[in-house]
């Protein structure tokens, strides 16, 4: 009777069969039955992935205990093995031969399964069971490789994943693409004619663009030129450390689902050890024990912090440019590495920064570049009535690029000034943006005026949003070249609130009109012109009622004293 149930139930083969004396050690049945359930399908065509915590003995189940049960069922099945690495795939072969050999609570009960312990039987990688019929196979009962393995000429009825990737196959882009490529690979070597034609994938994530994204439908971001292949929709089950009742995480009131292996103390200090683990950090264990790509506590930027779209640029532009984050592509690669991003952007008397216009290109040449950026300018000009006179990028050692820019602006006839930035020596990259950008995008301090391009919008946030994580941070990194230090000089008390315009020599500097209202006065009495030289040097006093600074009223002097008012 026993051999009738375990042969049909999944869950009583595991417990009663192959693991009696552990079950309750190792299995929590509210957890690894539906698991049971959900993968002892004999559904052809199935389509299961499975996302499940690290050490929740998902292999024990959904790799070992399946493929045994699958061969009990019927030993003319195929099954292939994939897993990241070829010790791996080594290891997983051994492990399922031993229970033909030294499992003896299986062997009582099928005892006909049995191989000699010292009979040889299969090599490294593969094995026929002696109880096959169909001597017209090819193909091994059982056979392991690792993700990106030859597999011209392979067939199997089963096909079974078991953490097909690691944190290396999604450290770019390109080695994302690839793994999910390699993965494609492996759907033709299907038996589609026979009776399974099935697919088992289980893991737990490691990036937004690995392979477990794809198999739930999600974006693996602008950079990805790999899709999933295959008609047939991947049904999915994830499962995290931490639960509510509704199995969504929940980090803070939610209970372990593995109560009799990580109780809440041990998982926090599952998280303690991976915050304390350089290589690792936080991040690595929401991905690993939460299935959650980015932690809420982890994440700097929040989606709504970007949703901040105005009709027109304001008056009171104080100060207009275009930052610059390049990566030509004069000695590269063309479409591959970083991006170049530039981005016309305005500061007004309050503070607040609008992004105008803006590009992001893999395939620009500092020639094509330097086009594009007096394009930029002409469009800004005559859209918005302001000229970007200024260019601010990074200064990288003798940079010959600055010359570049200075002499397509000269040929257009168009003026232009360079401010090359210092940021090496800065500390790191990811740290110097937050500190950059969280503060005036929470404040709302930064907008998208329309017409500007929804996609790099997009790219932005996006980027912001998976900071630390994503592998590209090209146009958050250039945004944040606005608030430089070099750019912005950010006063330490109200009183001495100013803008001040970054140094140049061929720049007309400001003199005594700032220090002496008589000289001011003086000053004010020349023709209007288009956009006052006061409002430029920016006199700026707190403003009680909304917080924010508003500019001096030249009526506030005194012409009989040539003094403020307010400093009488």
């Amino acid at each position: 009777m026993l051999r009738d149930l375990a042969i049909d139930d999944l869950w009583t083969f595991v417990t009663f069969v192959m693991w009696p004396d552990v079950a309750l050690q190792h299995f929590h049945e509210p957890l690894h039955r539906p698991i049971c359930e959900w993968i002892g399908v004999d559904d052809k065509g199935a389509r299961r992935l499975l996302l499940i915590p690290r050490q929740h003995r998902k292999t024990m189940i959904v790799t070992v205990a399946q493929a045994v049960w699958r061969i009990v069922r019927d030993p003319n099945v195929r099954i292939i093995l994939v897993s990241a690495l070829d010790d791996t795939a080594q290891q997983f072969t051994q492990m399922i031969k031993r229970q033909f050999q030294y499992n003896e609570h299986f062997l009582r009960v099928f005892p006909e399964f049995r191989v000699g312990k010292n009979s040889q039987f299969g090599r490294t990688y593969d094995f026929t069971h002696p109880l096959r019929t169909n001597y017209d196979l090819i193909d091994p009962t059982f056979r392991s490789f690792y993700l990106g393995a030859p597999v011209a000429g392979r067939r199997c009825d089963i096909l079974i994943a078991d953490d097909p990737i690691e944190k290396r196959h999604v450290t770019t882009p390109e080695q994302a693409d690839k793994s999910l490529k390699d993965f494609n690979d492996l759907l033709p070597i299907l038996d589609k004619s026979g009776k399974y034609d099935q697919i088992f994938v289980i893991g737990t994530r490691w990036a937004f663009n690995d392979i477990y994204g794809a198999l739930l439908g999600e974006s693996r971001g602008e950079e990805s030129t790999v899709n999933l292949e295959g008609a047939k929709r991947f049904e999915s089950m994830v499962r995290h450390c931490l639960e509510d009742k509704d199995g969504k995480p929940d980090f803070n009131n939610g209970d372990p689902i593995l109560p009799n292996i990580f109780d809440r103390t041990s998982l926090l200090q599952v998280l303690e050890d991976y915050r304390t683990d350089v290589k690792r950090g936080e991040e690595d264990w929401w991905k690993q024990y939460m299935n959650v790509c980015i932690s809420p506590s982890g994440r700097k930027f929040e989606p709504e912090w970007f949703d901040a779209w105005i009709p027109r640029l304001p008056a009171g532009i104080v100060f207009s440019a275009i930052l610059c984050d390049s990566a030509n592509k004069d000695e590269q690669v063309l479409m591959r590495g970083d991006y170049t991003v530039a981005l016309a952007v305005h500061f007004d008397t309050y503070g607040h920064l609008y992004v105008t216009d803006g590009i992001r290109s893999d395939k620009l040449r500092a020639a094509d570049l330097s086009r594009e950026l007096t394009a930029m300018a002409q469009r800004s000009a005559t859209t918005h009535g302001i000229a970007l006179t200024n260019f601010v990028r990074e200064k990288v050692g003798e940079d010959t690029f600055f010359a570049w820019v200075r002499s397509e602006f000269n040929r257009q006839r168009m003026p232009i000034t360079v401010f090359p930035l210092q940021l090496r020596g800065q500390g790191k990259k990811v740290v110097r943006i937050i500190e950059a950008l969280q503060h005036p995008l929470q404040g709302r301090q930064i907008h998208f005026v329309y017409g500007f391009d929804h996609k790099l919008h997009d790219v932005l946030l996006n980027e912001a949003t998976h900071i630390g994580s994503w592998t590209h941070d090209d146009a958050i990194d250039c945004l944040s070249l606005a608030f430089h230090p070099d750019i912005r000089v950010k006063p330490s008390e109200a009183k001495s609130v100013e803008w001040k315009m970054p140094y140049n020599a061929r720049v007309k500097q400001l003199s005594t009109l700032d220090t002496v209202p008589a000289a001011f006065i003086q000053d004010m009495k020349q023709p209007a012109k288009p956009e006052p030289r006061w409002a430029v040097r920016g006199y700026a006093t707190p403003e009680p009622s909304h917080g924010a600074f508003s500019l001096r009223d030249p009526r506030d002097i005194d012409p009989s004293t040539g003094k403020f008012v307010v400093d009488q």
